[in-house]
C-alpha cells in the first residue's frame, strides 16, 4: 500500500475497520468475529517464520481495543485517531490532576507567619 494511500486511510476513519474487513455500519457482533478470525490466522505463535503476521496482529489488537467500546467508537467515527489521541490525552490529565495535592494560599499574615514559622532551618 502506498504511502499517500495509507496516510488518506488513517484520516478518513475507515482503516480500522479495513484492518478488520468490515463496513463502518458493522454490528458489534461482526467486529468480534472479524476479529477472532484474523487473530487466529495472524498469530504470531501459528506464524513464527511470517514477521509481517505479527505486524498484522498488533494492527487486529489495536483495531479491536477501540471499535467495540461504544464511546471510543463514537469519538474515531466522528474525529478518527486524532480524536482517540486528544481523549487519552483529556483522560491522562484527569487522572493525573486527582493525584495532585492543592496547596491553599495563607490569606492573612498570621497564617503565613504559622507557614514560615520563625525562619530557621532545623537540622537533625
Amino acid at each position: 500500500m502506498s504511502e499517500q494511500r495509507q496516510r488518506s486511510l488513517s484520516t478518513s476513519g475507515e482503516a480500522l475497520y479495513l484492518v478488520l474487513g468490515l463496513q463502518k455500519t458493522c454490528t458489534l457482533d461482526d467486529i468480534n468475529k472479524s476479529y477472532r478470525k484474523l487473530a487466529l490466522k495472524y498469530h504470531p505463535d501459528k506464524n513464527p517464520e511470517n514477521l509481517n503476521a505479527t505486524d498484522k496482529f498488533k494492527e487486529l489488537n489495536n483495531a479491536h481495543s477501540v471499535l467495540p467500546d461504544a464511546s471510543k467508537r463514537n469519538i474515531y467515527d466522528s474525529y478518527v485517531s486524532l480524536g482517540l489521541y486528544v481523549e487519552q490525552i483529556r483522560t491522562d490529565m484527569k487522572t493525573d490532576a486527582d493525584d495532585i495535592p492543592i496547596i491553599q494560599q495563607p490569606t492573612n499574615t498570621s497564617e503565613k507567619t504559622r507557614l514560615i514559622g520563625d525562619g530557621r532551618r532545623a537540622y537533625t
